[in-house]
Formats: C-alpha cells, structure tokens, sequence
C-alpha cells in the first residue's frame, strides 16, 4: 500500500525562491501531496520556532510517531523512494552525480529518533494565507491550539517541496489540518 503513496509522483526543475532558496515542488498527477500523519498524535515540545521567535506564523512542530507503525513504513517508503529518484535523477537536482551512499548521506530523513522514541518534524503555518485548519472533536473549526503539549492531534500534511541546501537535502513536511 505504500509504495502506492509514491507511483505517481514528480519532482519539478529546481527553483530559487527570492530570499535564495533553492527547491523542487513534488506533484502527483499533478496535485499537491497529502497524506493523513496520524491520529491522536502528541509533541514534546510544541510548535516553536529556532530562534523562540514568538512572533513568527511558520513554526516546527514534531510528532512522536514511536507507536505508529503505518506511519513509520510511510515515511521510511517516502525516504527510500528520494534516494531512489534522486540517484536515478540526481544531475538534474544536485551539482554532482552522488552514489546511493553519498545520497544517504546528506539526505535528512523524515524519521528522526530520540532514546527510544520516533518523531517527525513539520511546519506550521499559525497565520497567512496557509494557516494550517483546526478543529475540535466535533469537527468544527477553531483556532489553532495556544499550548500544543497537553492535546493529542490528528494531522493531516503536505509534501510541497524537497528543499536543497549546498549537498544536503530534504522534505518540508507542512501541516494542513
């Protein structure tokens, strides 16, 4: 089932953004990549920013996904499928031809371990036009939560674009709903 998650999907030609950016947007057929992250999901550390930026609207926000094991095949099948394309597709992305190895490497993956516990980083937009959409338990909307460390969340993401930094590269992981 998970390898039919990533059939259809298409990194576009690298872009640089104004600020300098550089990253390719990821389609399926198409359309934006979403995926359900899980249900009843909780943080360690809630939505924040590097620098504790209060004011900033776009904030990381991990999920601990030690218990999931849907979600961990997953994301360990979205991380297998980047190596893959980018060793099939890498001159078109990276300044060099890098071995599957290399390509490991400097690849961040969207499983990062603590101890013993599995967790995924994503963006949250709280503001915008991309706000990410809340709702409480009778689906009707709300704003987004003040503390995110006490809740359980079920969490809705997109995959919009594989970032490039130098030879490291990455998924921004965003969360939608």
């Amino acid at each position: 089932k998970t390898e039919q998650l990533t059939k259809n999907w298409h990194l576009a030609e690298v872009s640089t953004s104004s600020k300098g950016q550089t990253s390719c947007q990821l389609t399926a057929d198409h359309k934006p990549v979403t995926f359900n992250l899980g249900s009843s999901l909780k943080t360690r550390f809630g939505a924040s920013t590097f620098d504790k930026n209060v004011e900033s609207t776009r904030k990381n926000l991990d999920f601990d996904v030690t218990c999931d094991k849907q979600i961990q095949a997953v994301l360990q099948e979205i991380n297998k499928w980047t190596v893959q394309y980018i060793l099939d597709n890498g001159g078109k992305f990276m300044k060099k031809i890098m071995s599957k190895e290399v390509i490991r490497e400097h690849y961040k993956p969207l499983l990062s371990s603590y101890g013993d516990r599995l967790s995924v980083k994503t963006k949250i937009n709280t503001g915008g036009s991309r706000v990410c959409r809340c709702w409480d338990e009778d689906k009707n909307p709300r704003d987004v939560p003040e503390s995110w460390l006490s809740n359980m969340y079920d969490v809705r993401v997109s995959l919009p674009q594989l970032w490039i930094m130098g030879s490291d590269l990455g998924w921004t992981l965003e969360c939608t709903d």
